[in-house]
């Protein structure tokens, strides 16, 4: 909002918590679109359009796409150019799969149409180099989930930049170009396992303190890189059968920042409605979230929790 001096930001899988920011834009006289599949608060974020199926859930047919589905389905709506969907909806398949939404309904129409178009090879030429520099000619749902999904958030999660990364090698037209920095990916994918053992170690370290398991798991590891606070929370999750949060540090003093992952049904945003006084921000659905708290209030909102 702050760079943009003037014309459109059209958010993607954010801005439906964004109150503040949205009104500075329209302040500064930007036109907002908002694509966001994450959970609504009171109040709505006063965007020019705003697009989040979950708002009115009973007038929409189909209400579980994730950000990348809804972006796709705008592509659809705006470009008319067959070879140019079927690349986009390479994308679309991975992004579906990799957010992990119900592969139900268009969700599952999504993938399968992707899936098709990737072992076809109508698929982005980036996407290409980035299959056979991991070693793949063709991909199931599982592939998508458990390879390239990990492989191309691998780089947001270590770098603060590191989203543009994945994004050159998904858009180059060069495939030697593509192909030396999806090697890059790899790599950086090798690094972000190693860091998130070490934080599993780290979260069993802190887990054998506490006198007993209690639900939800919430621990803060102030040597955890934010990035991979999701995946510690979402391996605890499953391995005790809880939901889990795991906080660090943020990068203004005497604040953490964190993520949640859900387990059995329990629904982390309204889970974390219950203890807003604590937070200083937050947001997400049913089966994950994000969170930021003042350190003095973990242990309050840990027992509020």
């Amino acid at each position: 909002v702050e760079e943009i001096k003037e014309g459109l930001i059209l958010t993607v899988d954010n801005g439906i918590s964004a109150i503040e920011e949205i009104k500075k834009a329209k302040t500064k006289g930007l036109t907002v679109i908002v694509l966001d599949h994450h959970l609504a608060g009171d109040t709505l974020p006063p965007a020019d359009i705003l697009v989040d199926p979950h708002i009115a859930p009973n007038e929409n047919a189909f209400s579980d796409y994730c950000g990348a589905g809804l972006a796709f389905k705008l592509v659809q709506s705006l470009v008319d150019d067959e070879e140019f969907i079927k690349r986009m909806s390479a994308l679309a398949a991975i992004g579906t799969v990799a957010d992990v939404v119900p592969l139900v309904g268009d969700n599952r129409i999504i993938v399968k149409n992707g899936l098709a178009c990737i072992n076809r090879r109508e698929l982005p030429v980036g996407l290409l180099a980035l299959l056979r520099a991991a070693g793949y000619e063709t991909v199931d749902e599982q592939t998508l989930g458990f390879v390239f999904g990990p492989l191309l958030n691998a780089a947001g999660r270590l770098l603060d930049d590191g989203a543009m990364l994945s994004l050159e090698v998904l858009i180059s037209e060069k495939y030697e170009e593509a192909e030396k920095k999806a090697y890059e990916l790899i790599k950086l994918n090798q690094q972000r396992k190693r860091l998130q053992k070490e934080g599993m170690t780290r979260a069993y370290e802190l887990l054998e303190k506490e006198e007993r398991i209690q639900a939800p798991i919430c621990i803060y590891d102030p040597n955890l890189l934010t990035g991979i606070a999701g995946l510690v929370a979402g391996k605890l999750s499953e391995e005790f059968q809880v939901p889990a949060f795991v906080l660090t540090k943020a990068n203004e003093e005497g604040l953490l920042k964190g993520s949640g992952r859900s387990y059995g049904g329990i629904h982390l945003k309204e889970l974390l409605d219950k203890a807003n006084i604590y937070l200083e921000s937050y947001g997400g659905h049913e089966g994950a979230a994000g969170v930021s708290i003042r350190q003095d209030v973990f242990q309050d909102f840990k027992s509020v929790l």
